[in-house]
């Protein structure tokens, strides 16, 4: 846990030479003194924003701040992505407690009602008994987690041998368990993404971009003209999350190939369309909004493999302005 002098030299930007007294100065106006030192020590963010929230005090400035995450992260450590897969980037308590707090907005993927219930995951052949248990959190509130056990932290331990760098209360984006519904009841497949995977990857993208587009940027990205190569398991182009999050905005969620709308809507709630780079992005085009459209899947499928794809690619370059042919 960092002091005054560590925050002002990490968060505030002051030099070695630094007493720690402009945190302390922070700090002590918004009420935290050193009698608080401590109290949340190896609390989610997320835990310790609800407990705040519960309180009769008023903390709602302590919140405030508390809930700032920079762009590529989100408030939970839990995230729902578009196929319906629900991830965990695992934090300190996974690995030292073999738990994790459920933030209420994922306990029905889970099926959590009001009772403590046992769900079974599988994971490369073997399966986990893990229980979820209502637990208090203070006089008037209970908090649900999910208890899965020494054997399954094992597992996570061996699979994330540097997961003792965490410090608590922290957790990493590269060290991800996902599970997977499936038609069997209370029980998941649950997989594990390190930063060498693709996997890990699209999953990172696709956090950013959702996060772009609850707060779509004004102008219009920069983007990238030649998109960076990155090899984990095999070599990937790394897209960018602003072009990606500004083109779907602006398309209203309309196809900018054959004009309909958004053809189904996903099980986060939002509307599916997808991203088209006018010059494929492996044959050296531009990862920017000028050759990147919103299309439907199978304008996305003709525009890659219909006998009339010229035609209709030279139909784009005249009706979008954007546009430009590289």
């Amino acid at each position: 846990m960092d002091g005054h002098r560590q925050i002002d030299i990490k968060h505030l930007g002051q030099t070695e030479e630094s007493k720690g007294w402009q945190s302390m100065g922070i700090l002590h106006y918004l009420g935290l003194k050193k009698e608080f030192k401590g109290i949340f020590k190896g609390v989610e963010i997320s835990d310790a924003i609800e407990r705040l929230q519960q309180d009769n005090q008023d903390f709602d400035l302590i919140v405030k701040h508390l809930k700032y995450v920079p762009p590529l992260e989100q408030k939970f450590s839990w995230k729902m992505l578009e196929d319906g897969r629900v991830v965990k980037e695992l934090d300190f308590t996974s690995f030292e407690h073999g738990e994790s707090a459920i933030p209420q907005s994922f306990r029905p993927f889970f099926g959590i009602k009001e009772t403590e219930k046992t769900i079974t995951l599988n994971h490369e052949n073997r399966k986990y008994e893990v229980d979820i248990k209502w637990t208090k959190a203070g006089p008037d509130r209970e908090v649900v987690r999910m208890w899965w056990g020494q054997e399954f932290t094992s597992v996570l331990k061996d699979e994330f041998p540097n997961w003792g760098s965490i410090d608590p209360g922290d957790r990493k984006m590269d060290m991800k368990l996902v599970f997977k519904g499936t038609s069997g009841k209370d029980i998941f497949e649950a997989s594990l993404v390190d930063d060498k995977s693709f996997e890990n990857e699209q999953i990172n993208f696709e956090v950013a971009m959702k996060s772009r587009l609850k707060d779509p940027p004004v102008s219009p990205p920069t983007g990238s003209k030649n998109p960076n190569k990155k090899t984990v398991n095999s070599t990937q182009i790394s897209r960018d999350p602003d072009v990606h999050a500004w083109v779907l905005h602006k398309s209203n969620w309309i196809c900018e190939c054959c004009n309909k709308p958004s053809p189904f809507t996903k099980p986060d709630g939002s509307k599916y369309l997808e991203v088209h780079h006018l010059k494929r992005l492996a044959d050296g085009g531009s990862d920017t909004i000028k050759n990147a459209i919103a299309v439907c899947p199978n304008c996305h499928r003709e525009l890659h493999y219909g006998l009339d794809k010229d035609n209709k690619l030279e139909l784009i370059y005249q009706k979008i302005g954007r546009t430009k042919k590289e």
